[in-house]
């Protein structure tokens, strides 16, 4: 646990010299605007299915629609209002040159379901922040965290953060509740790729000002129900993510 806490403070440290170095030595930053990942979500992963999700913009609406449920003019189908793969929320925090997308995946074998979001930032650097600020409240909370080590169907591994999120509250017929579910990400950029958010800023950093460029990073998750006591949701996740990570990446 120790070593494990150390590990933060190294990382301030470093961007604290090579923020020094930089302002010594005048680095000029340059936008590449690449991405280390492939700007869609497949429509088939393995056994799985998936179809695009989206928002409906009219916020007196808010209804969340798939593809197949658009009416024929694309619009939200019970008000008419125009939709997006971001939600009304996310596009308030959001700079304008975010890319957001989203699709629900449904198991061929079982019926599974997944839902997986891509979120690719521009330049600007608040395009992409810690998932769990948007994960918590509204009676949700963060049980456990966790690192995962995943093997890949064509070689290599990728980490991914594991939460496992409950919500408590009251229902619209007056009765409580609570629901499990697991929320699994990892952030990747041309040459990087990691599950930690401290590490992410350490290599935006350092590729800012050591080697005077930045890129589009983008983080991928993967969400979707769990059962208490059970690690059936983490064994869900590893198969999915075992076969989405070498088709998402593109360096």
């Amino acid at each position: 646990m120790q070593g494990r806490s150390v590990v933060p403070h190294f990382i301030l440290f470093a961007m604290t010299a090579a923020a020094a170095w930089a302002l010594a030595f005048g680095t000029e930053v340059r936008y590449s605007g690449k991405a280390g990942v492939h700007e869609a979500l497949p429509e088939t992963v393995g056994d799985w299915r998936g179809e695009s999700l989206f928002y409906c913009l009219n916020t007196k609406c808010n209804r969340v629609l798939v593809e197949s449920e658009r009416g024929p003019d694309g619009k939200c189908p019970d008000c008419g209002g125009d939709v997006s793969s971001g939600s009304p929320i996310e596009w308030a925090l959001l700079p304008a040159d975010t890319k957001i997308l989203k699709r629900l995946y449904t198991r061929s074998t079982s019926g599974d379901q997944v839902v997986v979001s891509l979120v690719l930032g521009g330049e600007s650097r608040t395009s992409i922040h810690r998932p769990q600020i948007c994960l918590v409240g509204d009676g949700r909370e963060i049980t456990r965290t966790k690192t995962i080590t995943v093997p890949e169907s064509g070689g290599g591994a990728v980490k991914a953060t594991m939460l496992e999120l409950l919500w408590r509250g009251q229902l619209s017929d007056g009765r409580w509740a609570s629901q499990p579910s697991f929320y699994a990400y990892w952030f990747v950029a041309p040459g990087r790729q990691t599950a930690r958010h401290d590490v992410r800023m350490f290599w935006m950093a350092y590729d800012r000002i050591v080697l005077g460029v930045t890129h589009r990073w983008a983080y991928i998750g993967i969400s979707g129900r769990r059962t208490e006591g059970s690690d059936a949701h983490e064994q869900l996740a590893r198969s999915f993510i075992a076969d989405l990570a070498p088709m998402m990446r593109n360096f």
